[in-house]
Order: C-alpha cells, then structure tokens, then sequence
C-alpha cells in the first residue's frame, strides 16, 4: 500500500489521496504501527484541505479518535469523534454519522457512562 502510496504522489495526482492514506491508516492499526498511522493521518489531513477534498475528513477525524483511544488520551479521542460527527453530519453522510456514533458509543461504553452511549 505504501508503494501505490507512493506511485500516486509521483505522478502527482492528488485526488483521492486523503482516502488511499486512510486505508493505509487503517493497515497501520491491523498491524499495531500506531506512530505510523498517526503520521498517515496528519498526511491525510494536510491533503485534504490542500485539495478541498473534504468528504472524507469526517473517516479521518474518526480514524484519528481511534488513534487517541490506543493511546489512552480519551478526551481527545471523544473531541476527535464529536468533530468526526459534525462533519458528517454536515455532509449528511449517513454512513459516517453511523460509523462514528458506534465508535463514540464504545468509547463511552468502555468508560462506564453507558447513559450518553
């Protein structure tokens, strides 16, 4: 993936890049490389508003929730998921608005307030 990653940026198409960097994100995490993936996600991120490609931000903002919560920063987890939400939502992208309630709903789960989940 890191190779196509690549390919793609030498021929310098930009579109669809913040989406590629997200399964190449997402691969990061299968493969526990968290410091990895949390570069990817600031690549991804940068992009995104280089190239106003901004209908898969709201993945990226939850992909970077799920970063926080490896991590154990769970207040920026829940901040990275709230904006994940409000972009979606914004979007009226359906998917993501449910993709990002279930990992917020977890979040709350793990932390016993199971009354916000």
């Amino acid at each position: 993936m890191r190779e196509a990653l690549n390919d793609h940026k030498a021929k310098n198409f930009r579109s669809s890049g913040p989406q590629m960097i997200g399964l190449l994100v997402e691969a990061c995490f299968e493969n526990e490389r968290l410091d990895d993936a949390a570069a990817f996600i600031d690549e991804a991120l940068r992009l995104a508003e280089e190239t106003c490609e901004s209908y898969w931000k709201p993945e990226l903002y939850r992909l970077q929730g799920k970063l926080h919560l490896a991590n154990a920063a769970l207040d920026k987890a829940e901040a990275a998921f709230e904006s994940s939400m409000q972009l979606a939502r914004g979007q009226q992208a359906k998917f993501l608005v449910f993709r990002t309630a279930m990992s917020l709903a977890c979040l709350w789960r793990d932390q016993d307030t199971l009354s916000e989940a």
